[in-house]
């Protein structure tokens, strides 16, 4: 089964953690990171629309461009560590309209 985590571009090893466009502090949100390629906090997503729509929305957060990498994944999901981040449908529809109203905004500009 393969996944897919997001690289922040021009790094080696900087994947997003979280993704937070409502983030009071900051207009735009914030996204935050982890190091490591093996780091289980990294956001991980079951498809590649999924991950292509959070790298969208990453980008239009933090403003640096996000790479999709195909990550593999053990078929037995129940060998995962509770640590595993994946991205749940209630987050992905989240995340999903975030990007859109983002979208939405930029092109009412």
């Amino acid at each position: 089964m393969t996944t897919y985590k997001l690289r922040v571009s021009g790094t080696s090893a900087d994947f997003i953690s979280e993704i937070d466009p409502h983030w009071p502090r900051c207009a735009s949100g914030r996204c935050l990171t982890v190091d490591g390629w093996d780091n289980d906090a990294a956001l991980t997503f079951d498809t590649e629309a999924e991950a292509e729509t959070a790298a969208r929305l990453a980008e239009e957060v933090e403003g640096f461009r996000i790479d999709v990498i195909e990550w593999p994944h053990p078929e037995d999901c129940a060998d995962c560590s509770a640590d595993d981040h994946h991205a749940t449908p209630a987050e992905m529809e989240r995340l999903t309209e975030a990007a859109e109203a983002m979208q939405d905004a930029r092109q009412d500009r």
